[in-house]
């Protein structure tokens, strides 16, 4: 929903159009939140100034409630402890160092630009349903074969 002038829903919603703008809200947004396609709800803006939003404050708002949706995907009543939070570093860092050895052994064993590497690298990934770390970590262990992932980009 986009009403950049909340009295533009009166007819639709007149209590809540009375309660937006005795409390000074001009313009009134709802980007919808999704897990795969699927709605799960909504973010809502309200605005205080004359005007609306603009295009890429709506798309600022839809990336946020992508954000959103992971968010509540990844949800746990836990609360997080310091250690739950150095793994999860520990893993996006040692992650990174095997994509990045990874482009390094294609680029050099395919005389490739870096560039070309990452697109072989997700390329073959793609085709076979694996994520690019997955084949990345592979490769440092043997399986794919180097020669079997350059492939992906011949």
């Amino acid at each position: 929903m986009r009403a950049p002038e909340v009295g533009a829903l009166a007819g639709r919603w007149p209590r809540f159009t009375a309660l937006a703008a005795a409390a000074g809200f001009q313009g009134a947004y709802a980007v919808p939140v999704r897990v795969r396609e699927q709605p799960v709800g909504a973010l809502n803006l309200l605005v205080g100034g004359p005007g609306g939003l603009s295009a890429g404050d709506l798309e600022l708002a839809s990336a946020l409630a992508g954000v959103t949706a992971g968010a509540m995907m990844r949800w746990r009543s836990d609360p997080v402890r310091p250690s739950d939070i150095l793994t999860r570093v520990q893993s996006v860092i040692s992650a990174k160092a095997s994509v990045e050895t990874a482009l390094g052994m294609l680029a050099a064993g395919g005389g490739l630009t870096i560039a070309e590497a990452e697109r072989a690298l997700r390329e073959f990934g793609r085709r076979r349903g694996v994520r690019p770390v997955a084949v990345a970590q592979g490769l440092l262990h043997g399986a794919p074969k180097l020669d079997e992932v350059l492939a992906a980009v011949g």
